[in-house]
């Protein structure tokens, strides 16, 4: 864990693996990890029968590769670019909850896409459309600009989503129905201010 609070702890070079944005006044971590050189939202999953997926943003597909295969090949019945359901653009980080369902951000179609590995039929769709279908960019009431990763919470089944360009994490209940939007703060420990 590392504290930073003010320019001069991040101006000093001595921190690893964070990232100053002057334009946003924002430090991130470095987007990679130490075993790879992805970014952390595209390291595969793996579900409990052992079948892993990840993205492939560059082709705009999910990749899957079960656990005695020796590749990962494009999962069927979801992917390709475009904006219809089922249809991605540039998917970036994924997620399972505890049916098997697949959790993922469709980063410039500004929504999730819950998948059912099986078939690759959608079950659902987080964000907004519009009257025809297009998902609607914004940062209010559902509607994202960037979401980068989507988690479930195993003991109420709310969905979280990070969408990186608006800094805010939106929350969807187990209907997948929209419930809030916040930017994320820290407190000071000694203070909880």
């Amino acid at each position: 864990w590392v504290t930073v609070r003010y320019v001069e702890d991040w101006a000093k070079g001595t921190l690893q693996h964070l990232i100053h944005d002057p334009t946003r006044g924002v430090v991130e971590l470095e987007p990679m990890n130490g075993f790879s050189e992805e970014w952390l939202p595209l390291e595969p999953i793996t579900d409990a029968e052992g079948t892993s997926y990840r993205s492939d943003p560059a082709n705009h597909r999910i990749l899957q590769k079960n656990a005695c295969e020796k590749g990962f090949t494009p999962l069927a019945g979801v992917g390709g670019r475009g904006w219809a359901t089922g249809r991605l653009h540039t998917p970036l980080g994924l997620s399972l909850d505890h049916r098997g369902w697949l959790y993922v951000a469709d980063s410039q179609n500004h929504r999730v896409q819950v998948v059912r590995p099986e078939d690759g039929s959608i079950v659902a769709v987080l964000g907004l459309v519009n009257d025809w279908g297009r998902p609607i960019t914004g940062d209010s009431a559902g509607a994202m600009r960037e979401p980068v990763h989507a988690v479930v919470n195993p003991c109420t089944c709310d969905v979280y989503v990070a969408d990186r360009t608006a800094g805010l994490i939106h929350v969807f209940d187990q209907r997948f129905e929209h419930v809030i939007s916040f930017e994320p703060r820290t407190q000071e420990p000694p203070t909880l201010t």
